[in-house]
């Protein structure tokens, strides 16, 4: 039992590529809040493509350290902002 309860108190820890990742994702967001207040004037698929990046590094997280299926779901939301921010860009 306490075997369990250590492998599971170990699985929730961050390691520091992680809470990098977490710290990326966060300047993203505020990035991108910037961009959809227009305090920095930017093309829409700018922020659309600054939205699925942000997507990616959490799905990538999220998939790495607690859920599989959430972190496929952020993939394929993060993958159809990559093609609305490109058809955008067209």
């Amino acid at each position: 039992m306490r075997r369990v309860f250590q492998m599971k108190s170990q699985r929730r820890k961050l390691d520091l590529i992680d809470k990098i990742l977490l710290v990326i994702s966060l300047i993203l967001l505020i990035l991108n809040l910037l961009f959809i207040f227009n305090l920095v004037q930017v093309h829409n698929g700018v922020s659309t493509l600054v939205l699925s990046a942000t997507m990616l590094v959490l799905g990538f997280v999220t998939f790495k350290k607690q859920s599989n299926k959430i972190g496929y779901m952020y993939f394929v939301v993060a993958i159809f902002l990559l093609i609305v921010s490109l058809i955008t860009f067209i």
